[in-house]
């Protein structure tokens, strides 16, 4: 694979890949500027990485991460768009001491995603494929860079 000068070429369609292709994406289009080719690689079967979900039955179980912390103002406000439209909720602000009293925060709110959590990915991949230069590749494994 040959990349142009301009070409973004991210390894992994997880939360974090998915998030800097979109943000790219955006960001070229507020700005003006011509679409920069965007291309992610996945080893998996599909994307979202750690945002793995099962379906078992009539039920799911997310067996990768169960939720994810935000701790930065601009992907703050991603997901205060995400829990408007209902995709995702707080799960949790703290843990349990043992003691049964109410558990302890440490400010950062964790979030689930309603229907698992597979579903964020693949919300976020059908967001990217509003763009025509964004292309995304599963089962493929990247074996060297350079």
């Amino acid at each position: 694979m040959t990349a142009t000068p301009n070409e973004l070429l991210i390894i992994g369609a997880g939360l974090s890949g998915l998030m800097t292709a979109l943000t790219v994406a955006q960001a070229d289009r507020a700005q003006g500027r011509a679409p920069r080719p965007i291309t992610l690689l996945d080893k998996g079967r599909s994307v979202g990485g750690r945002l793995a979900t099962r379906r078992i039955g009539a039920g799911r179980a997310d067996h990768g991460a169960q939720f994810f912390t935000v701790r930065d103002e601009q992907f703050k406000r991603h997901v205060n768009g995400w829990q408007a439209a209902g995709l995702v909720f707080p799960w949790a602000t703290g843990w349990s001491n043992g003691s049964g009293d109410d558990s302890p925060t440490d400010g950062y709110p964790r979030y689930a995603v309603a229907q698992g959590m597979n579903n964020l990915a693949k919300q976020l991949a059908a967001a990217l494929a509003e763009f025509d230069t964004v292309q995304i590749m599963v089962n493929v494994r990247v074996e060297a860079v350079g």
